[in-house]
């Protein structure tokens, strides 16, 4: 070669490396202005998943906490299942036991009212046999009550004293004294009829009659007087 081709050689030579080197410095700056961008771009994504994962950590502690409270809930609410289901218990054996004091209590009253109603039939009985006796008999009788009140007069004593049974029953020895039949018997009785044993007295149909009183008692009590 000669000296000037060699010149020229090495001239587009340099050239040739110049441009190499600044294409070369040219990639190396695009690349590294590439990488500053992956870089950041980079950084902004895990700045984001750091974010992300705090917040997935905060709300897997209210998702516990919820869970928790859920727990506790239904931990309450088995022991009020439990706590209604007993009181349930209770009141269906409370009533229960009221059924059967109420069927006690039933087959007692009916008892009762049968030995009440058998008491009322053998007192009616009764009443209606001492009816007849004091009806059929054949002494003239006038009972009365505690307070000297008439509650009774037979048809032969109707017939003595020419008075009717419904114009003088439960009226006082004072309001019978008014009927003048009566008079004499009343006047004889006087306010205590009691203590008379055979004392004669005459009707105003000028009939002798013996009249006698008798006390009417019950064991110690004293219901009336007969006459």
């Amino acid at each position: 070669f000669s000296p000037k081709l060699m010149k020229d050689l090495v001239g587009q030579s340099s050239v040739l490396q110049s441009a190499i080197f600044q294409e070369i410095n040219q990639k190396l700056s695009a690349l590294a202005q590439e990488k500053y961008l992956v870089d950041k771009q980079v950084a902004f994504y895990e700045l984001k998943m750091a974010y992300a994962t705090e917040g997935l950590r905060e709300k897997n502690v209210e998702l516990q906490s919820a869970k928790q409270k859920l727990e506790d809930a239904n931990l309450k609410l088995k022991e009020s299942e439990d706590q209604l289901e007993r009181k349930i218990q209770e009141r269906v054996k409370e009533i229960r036991d009221k059924s059967v004091e109420l069927e006690q209590s039933k087959i007692a009253l009916m008892n009762i009212l049968e030995d009440t109603e058998e008491a009322h039939q053998s007192a009616e009985e009764e009443k209606n046999k001492t009816q007849a006796v004091i009806t059929n008999f054949t002494d003239g009788l006038l009972v009365l009550d505690t307070q000297n009140r008439l509650s009774l007069i037979n048809p032969q004593a109707e017939t003595f004293f020419d008075i009717k049974s419904r114009d003088i029953a439960g009226r006082s020895l004072l309001e019978i004294s008014t009927f003048p039949t009566l008079l004499p018997l009343i006047e004889l009785l006087g306010q205590d009829p009691r203590g008379i044993y055979r004392k004669e007295l005459t009707t105003l149909g000028k009939l002798t009659i013996e009249a006698s009183t008798v006390p009417i008692m019950s064991g110690k009590f004293r219901l009336g007087t007969l006459v």
